[in-house]
């Protein structure tokens, strides 16, 4: 190399020297032309125009875009002077690139470093800006990803519709309630009670302190903080691992109800995405009330639930230290409640921490801050937020209801309104357990398997006010009034001799409709069409044994009968013949019951006669309110179609049938309510979480007897308690109740060898119907001489007796019978 090659060399250094040194002159200048804008700003805002802070802080879109712009303006034209010069070669076109090249990194190098200045000197006015950069980002993130789909796929992101989110039915606890409004049970899987935000919460310490300790900048971003984010980046990379996360209020939802608790990046960018979706398709206020609905205090879901969990109050009623303490636990739920003194002190601790970020947010002033330091706090630990003090009417309800809509019970945030009433409820309950208390002194081995279940009812509506189902919800989860089906033995004759009156109104009728067709007197045929209708006037029975039934054969022959007989009684006759129907149903006499039944038919032959007589009866029990197969199955039938037949039930008559309490209670219904009777319910109705209440669908009371049947039937019952040879007779003694409208049908069920396994007694005062039965789960028999007398009646009395329930001056109320009147096609044409 010669000295002049050296010489241009060394010349073209030095201009490259000059070149480069200017070119860090003019980023130099820049950056500096930067700050004194940024720092004029700021000064005239901070110090100039005090209320510009605020403005800055409320709306800081028009600021932000003034430093961004000025900004853009001030690299933009630094990094386009590179091509202010005229250029004629390839060459110098190449010397521009490389400027360019160089200016760019220059750019980015000072922009950051502008964002480091500003962060360390203005935090206040960093935290503005980064708000409005995450919003302008979020804003161009989702119109990118509505109009190509591109990132969401990238994510492995499925179809997503935010406004799910708008119906999205949080897990919020059933609650039962009495006649009287009181809690006395619940359905929850998640402990929490839904709280709407109004505008009078959003501005009491709960939701500052809520929105202090996660997402102070919550009504400024739009799904996402950049602020957050970067803070929350440079904590994870000094950590050395994934340590905070950043997640704004948005960002927690999404991630809970749609995404997984990994902690990872991936799952960050996903947050993220489907943040700025929710965002811009909720409102504030709709994402703010289902946060502070959904998330978990320990124990508790929502902000209502963890306020009266800890400290018994509604979160409206929280103090500002309060609240603080609540806001402390969403990020560690469980370290007040798990973690004894050492979890206290570090809920405490942090505490402290949300009351000193609400300070800094100026949400409280120094003096309520300094107050809130001071308050001694004593929050009580979770414990099970659900009443339970009636086991068996929750699992009453539950088969009852299941499921509303589609959604569970213990999803549903109902307020379920039942019919009972305490007082009812505690008296049937003492009556039960005082009658097995006497029951156990005579058989003591039985205490693990006698049970004894129970039904009141009000009878004009039908309500439900008291119910015991047995006597332990934990072993008993099978209902003894809805469930278990039992042999009714006696206490279903009241539906026979209900079918028999009204067979004798239907016969009486068509006697009189005769007797018009055959007189020619006018006169005489409206006295006898007209006149009022008695029909235990007249009413008898047959008692003696009756056979009925019992094989089969080819073409229908009878192969085998069964003899239906008395058990003997003492001191009385065990057949007593011709007896009024009275006495036949006082005595509860068997063998008068199937001669009743015989005559419910007029077929002549034997088989066609006791068929039809059956099928009578079985037809009054189901309109009475009887859902129960009272038939049984053909199991000697050969081929699966005749097993799959029901054969007559020919003993149904003295209560062959296994029946429900439930059932009995609605079919004797009737006969009290002068034959129309009401559905027979024990809820009343139904109030959701939004205060709309709907009554429970039910059927509207109908007329299931005609007046005079009930009536006959009423008179009839009476007369099991009234007359001195009823079985239930014991009720007026002077104990019980000597006077007043009472009436009442005992029942024993007997097996094989006549052993009662059973025990019933269907008991009703002016205003209420009782049905007892107390049996042996195992249906062992109950022992000798237990009978429903002894055992279910006494469960009534004790009730009545509890609650006063006989007024010695009350009497039944007589049905309204109509006037009948003869049908004028009927009267004889006087000549």
């Amino acid at each position: 190399m010669n000295l002049t090659q050296v010489r241009a060399l060394s010349k073209k250094m030095m201009h490259s020297v000059a070149t480069l040194s200017k070119t860090l002159l003019n980023a130099l200048l820049a950056c500096i032309g930067t700050l004194i804008i940024l720092l004029t700003l700021t000064v005239i805002g901070f110090y100039t125009a005090p209320f510009f802070v605020e403005w800055l802080t409320m709306t800081p879109i028009l600021p932000g875009a003034i430093i961004i712009g000025l900004w853009v303006c001030v690299c933009v034209l630094f990094v386009s002077s590179a091509f202010r010069k005229k250029r004629s070669s390839w060459s110098k076109y190449i010397g521009t690139a490389r400027q360019v090249c160089i200016r760019i990194p220059l750019v980015l190098g000072a922009s950051m470093l502008v964002l480091v200045t500003l962060h360390l000197t203005l935090p206040s006015a960093a935290v503005v800006f980064d708000r409005f950069v995450s919003a302008v980002i979020a804003n161009r993130l989702y119109a990118f990803d509505v109009r190509t789909g591109w990132l969401s796929a990238r994510l492995g992101l499925a179809p997503f519709n935010a406004s799910d989110l708008r119906t999205k039915q949080l897990a919020v606890p059933s609650r039962i309630y009495d006649a009287d409004g009181t809690e006395i049970g619940c359905f929850a899987r998640d402990y929490r009670t839904y709280l709407p935000l109004t505008k009078e919460l959003q501005n009491l310490p709960i939701v500052h302190a809520v929105l202090a300790s996660e997402d102070a900048g919550f009504y400024q971003h739009r799904g996402f903080d950049l602020h957050a984010i970067a803070r929350a980046a440079l904590g994870n990379i000094v950590g050395g691992r994934v340590e905070s996360g950043a997640s704004t209020l948005t960002m927690q939802l999404v991630k809970n109800f749609y995404l997984t608790n990994e902690r990872s990046y991936l799952r960050k960018m996903r947050e993220v995405v489907l943040a700025t979706y929710v965002e811009h398709t909720l409102t504030k206020e709709e994402i703010l009330e289902l946060y502070l609905n959904f998330v978990y205090f320990g124990g508790g879901y929502g902000i209502e639930a963890a306020a009266q969990s800890y400290f018994a109050k509604p979160a409206m009623a929280l103090s500002p230290a309060e609240a603080a303490f609540i806001a402390g636990l969403i990020n560690y739920p469980n370290i007040y409640q798990l973690h004894g003194e050492q979890g206290a002190m570090r809920a405490m601790m942090r505490k402290d921490r949300v009351l000193a970020r609400m300070h800094d947010r100026d949400v409280i002033d120094n003096e309520v801050y300094a107050a809130a330091l001071r308050e001694p706090l004593a929050p009580t630990r979770f414990t099970r937020a659900c009443t339970d003090s009636e086991p068996f009417v929750r699992q009453e309800i539950n088969r009852q209801l299941g499921v509303v809509g589609k959604v569970r019970l213990a999803e549903a945030g109902l307020s379920i309104h039942t019919t009972l009433k305490r007082d009812h409820q505690r008296a049937l309950e003492e009556a039960c357990k005082a009658t097995l208390t006497n029951y156990l002194t005579r058989h003591g081995e039985r205490a693990e398997t006698v049970r004894c279940a129970a039904i009141s009812v009000e009878s004009k509506s039908g309500n439900v006010v008291a119910l015991v189902p047995g006597q332990d919800a934990t072993r008993d989860q099978w209902s003894g009034v809805t469930q278990s089906q039992r042999q009714a033995g006696s206490s279903f004759k009241p539906i026979l001799y209900a079918a028999f009156l009204e067979k004798r109104l239907h016969n009486i009728l068509i006697e009189r409709l005769r007797f018009c067709e055959e007189t020619d007197d006018r006169e005489a045929c409206i006295a006898q069409y007209e006149a009022p209708i008695d029909l235990l006037e007249g009413c008898t029975a047959r008692d003696a044994p009756v056979a009925v039934p019992s094989i089969v054969g080819w073409k229908d022959r009878i192969v085998r009968r069964h003899v239906v007989k008395n058990y003997p009684y003492e001191a009385r006759p065990r057949y007593r013949g011709e007896i009024s129907c009275g006495l036949a149903l006082a005595e509860s006499r068997n063998a008068a019951a199937m001669w009743v039944l015989g005559q419910l038919s007029n077929e002549e032959a034997e088989l066609a006669h006791w068929q039809e007589s059956e099928a009578s009866l079985v037809a009054m029990a189901e309109r009475l309110g009887i859902v129960s197969a009272l038939r049984h199955y053909n199991v000697t039938g050969k081929t699966e179609e005749d097993r799959a037949k029901r054969l007559p039930n020919y003993t149904l008559a003295v209560g062959s049938a296994e029946v429900t309490l439930w059932e009995m209670a609605q079919a004797n219904l009737p006969f009290v309510t002068g034959g129309v009777t009401p559905q027979i319910s024990l809820v009343a109705s139904l109030t959701d979480m939004h205060g709309n209440t709907r009554e429970l669908s039910r059927r509207a009371p109908e007329r299931v007897l005609e007046p005079e049947i009930a009536w006959g039937m009423q008179r009839l019952l009476a007369g099991v308690v009234d007359d001195p040879l009823g079985t239930a007779h014991s009720l007026r003694r002077k104990e019980n109740f000597p006077e007043g409208a009472l009436c009442g049908k005992t029942g024993t069920a007997t097996n094989a060898d006549a052993s009662a396994t059973d025990n019933w007694f269907i008991g009703c005062t002016a205003d209420y119907l009782v049905v007892v039965r107390v049996n042996d789960i195992s249906k062992l028999p109950l022992g000798r001489k237990e009978t429903g007398g002894r055992n279910a009646l006494p469960v009534f009395a004790h009730y009545a007796r509890t609650l006063n329930l006989v007024d010695p001056k009350s009497t039944f109320v007589v049905p309204d019978i109509p006037h009948l009147v003869a049908p004028e096609e009927i009267l004889p044409i006087m000549k």
